[in-house]
């Protein structure tokens, strides 16, 4: 979505206008955006701000897509280490 939709806090094109003609063609949206750092409701909110409603089921971020691939992949679970490079 970031690049795609907006730019920082600015909205690129009418979204409202955009989504409101994807829901008069009848069309289903999913967000999808690789950046993990806001979670799902939280880009609901941002969309909010540009005119844009949506359900937070519409949203997926990249944790959210890894855990639902790691369920997949071990449906009985396990555990699961994340490593974090910083600096």
């Amino acid at each position: 979505m970031d690049g795609v939709l907006w730019r920082d806090q600015q909205p690129l094109g009418d979204l409202p206008s955009i989504f409101a003609e994807f829901s008069k063609r009848g069309l289903k949206i999913i967000l999808a955006t690789n950046n993990a750092t806001l979670s799902a409701d939280q880009y609901v909110e941002k969309l909010k701000r540009f005119g844009v409603i949506i359900e937070q089921s519409q949203v997926v971020n990249s944790s959210q897509a890894t855990a639902r691939y790691l369920k997949r992949l071990h449906p009985a679970g396990g555990t699961v280490f994340v490593l974090v490079k910083r600096g």
